[in-house]
C-alpha cells in the first residue's frame, strides 16, 4: 500500500495502491459504497486529497472502481474529468441444469491444491497476470483471501511448471447458507497462456464446488476481456448484467505542468 487517506466520517480508510506501470488504483471504504449519497461530499474531498498527494509521486493515471449501483458517485467523478474505461459483467452458471465440460491437465504441468508455502509464488503469478506490484498483491491476498472466514484451501488451486513455479491460480469461495460458489480469481502467467491451464483449473474448481453442494456459481469479468468471456461461456456461464465500472483520470498532473 503506497498511502492511505483517513477521514473521521468513515470506519475504514481509503487505500491507494500504485502498480508497476505508474498508475494508481483507489479502493473506496465500505462506508462510502454502502451509502454513496450520504457520503458523497466526503468521498469527493478524499478524491481531491488523493490527487494532490499523487502530484508528488510519479503517477500516470488514477483508477477507481465503483459498483454499478453507485451512479451518483460516478456522475460526480465524471465532472472531475474521470472517464469510463471498463465495465465488469456478472456471469452465472446453473450447476443443476448445465453440465460443464471437463478439460484434462496439460502434460507439462502439475496441478494441486494451494498450500501455505505457495503464498509468495501465488502473489507473484497474480502480479504478472494483472500487471500489479507484488507488494500490493500480497497485501490483498492476506487481507481478502487468507483472513476471510470462508477461505478453504481445498477450493484454491495452483498450476506448477517443471521448475516448481506457480504459473496458474484459481480461487473459489463457497457459501453454504446459499449453496452458491463464487470464482474470485482465475489467472495464468502471460508466458504460459493458451496451453490449457485455465481450462483445467476451472474444471477442477467447478467439480469441487458441485461436489460440496453448490447449485449456482458466479463470477465477475471485464466485458472487454474477450478470451475470458469465451472461456466462461464454453463452460456454460451466462452474462447477467453489469456490476462494476472502472473509471480513469488520465495524465492529470502533466496538463497542469504544461
Amino acid at each position: 500500500m503506497d498511502f492511505v487517506i483517513v477521514n473521521n466520517s468513515f470506519s475504514s480508510v481509503l487505500s491507494v495502491m500504485k502498480n508497476s506501470s505508474g498508475s494508481v488504483t483507489i479502493f473506496p471504504p465500505q462506508d462510502i459504497t454502502k451509502n454513496p449519497i450520504y457520503y458523497s461530499k466526503e468521498f469527493m474531498d478524499l478524491i481531491s486529497k488523493i490527487i494532490e498527494k499523487a502530484k508528488s509521486l510519479e503517477i500516470t493515471s488514477l483508477y477507481i472502481s465503483l459498483r454499478n449501483k453507485h451512479s451518483h458517485l460516478r456522475k460526480l467523478l465524471y465532472k472531475m474529468g474521470f472517464e469510463s474505461v471498463s465495465t465488469m459483467s456478472r456471469m452465472t452458471l446453473d450447476m443443476q441444469s448445465v453440465k460443464s465440460p471437463y478439460f484434462p491437465p496439460p502434460p507439462a504441468y502439475v496441478f494441486r491444491n494451494f498450500r501455505d508455502e505457495d503464498k509468495e509464488k501465488w502473489v507473484m503469478c497474480a502480479a504478472s497476470a494483472f500487471n500489479t506490484t507484488t507488494r500490493s498483491t500480497l497485501a490483498n491476498f492476506e487481507k481478502y483471501w487468507l483472513n476471510d472466514k470462508n477461505f478453504d484451501s481445498k477450493l484454491h488451486y495452483v498450476a506448477l511448471d517443471k521448475k516448481d513455479q506457480v504459473v496458474g491460480i484459481l480461487s473459489c469461495w463457497y457459501y453454504p447458507l446459499k449453496n452458491e460458489g463464487f470464482i474470485k480469481i482465475l489467472a495464468v502467467h502471460p508466458q504460459h497462456r493458451r496451453k490449457g491451464i485455465a481450462k483445467h483449473l476451472l474444471s477442477l474448481g467447478l467439480l469441487k464446488l458441485k461436489e460440496i453442494g453448490a447449485n449456482m456459481v458466479s463470477l465477475d469479468v471485464s466485458v472487454s476481456n474477450y478470451p475470458a468471456l469465451k472461456l466462461y461461456k464454453m463452460f456454460g456461464f451466462q452474462e447477467e448484467g453489469i456490476v462494476m465500472r472502472k473509471l480513469i483520470l488520465k495524465n492529470f498532473f502533466s496538463k497542469e505542468r504544461g
